[in-house]
């Protein structure tokens, strides 16, 4: 079973303007802000096309994978999600990947807890980036952007509103984290002594 309609459209609007900032975050003069954070930058062999993959190891065992094209969450099997389409899938990854097509797509997800563990993750990232770098920052990130898009400042509300949301619609989970305490809990695996939220 899918999404509903409404939480789909949610989400590519939110997926597809966030991979955006990643990419305006990766191409920061000041830095690469996905380093910063602790991702590990692994690029396409020489003469492999494809799209350069960042990998971040949290403190419970999770991994998280970004590349141009979409997000992975799991460990080496987990949840997939496509930039421009935020259909759920459950994926498997064994190695090193720079295309979609690498990645051992089964079938879609039938409980969607595991998905509201990545939408968090997503909406701490951004907290991260608006009270590390602030408002203005992120502001300048979107200045290129043509789509319909979402106000930095809600941008990491937005997500945790959709992570509840799509919890709430499969009756999923009975009660929801506090939103402070959810921050805290996608720190990397690295940076747990140093990074505060509000």
């Amino acid at each position: 079973m899918s999404l509903p309609a409404d939480l789909r459209r949610r989400g590519m609007v939110l997926l597809n303007q966030q991979c955006w900032a990643w990419g305006r975050d990766i191409l920061r003069p000041e830095g690469n802000l996905l380093i910063k954070y602790g991702f590990q930058q692994t690029r396409p062999p020489k003469g492999i096309a494809g799209s350069t993959q960042y990998s971040l190891r949290m403190q419970s065992g999770t991994g998280i994978r970004l590349w141009g094209f979409g997000v992975f969450y799991g460990r080496t099997r987990g949840i997939y999600l496509n930039r421009y389409e935020f259909e759920p899938r459950v994926a498997r990854i064994a190695n090193d990947l720079w295309c979609a097509d690498g990645l051992g797509l089964t079938t879609p997800l039938r409980r969607y807890s595991g998905l509201r563990s990545v939408l968090l993750w997503i909406a701490s990232y951004e907290e991260w980036v608006l009270t590390t770098y602030g408002r203005t920052y992120r502001k300048q990130c979107l200045s290129g952007w043509k789509k319909k898009s979402v106000s930095p400042d809600c941008v990491p509300q937005q997500w945790v509103e959709l992570a509840d949301d799509v919890c709430l619609s499969w009756n999923d989970e009975g009660s929801h984290p506090r939103r402070a305490n959810v921050m805290a809990r996608f720190l990397p695996e690295r940076a747990m002594s140093i990074r505060r939220f509000r």
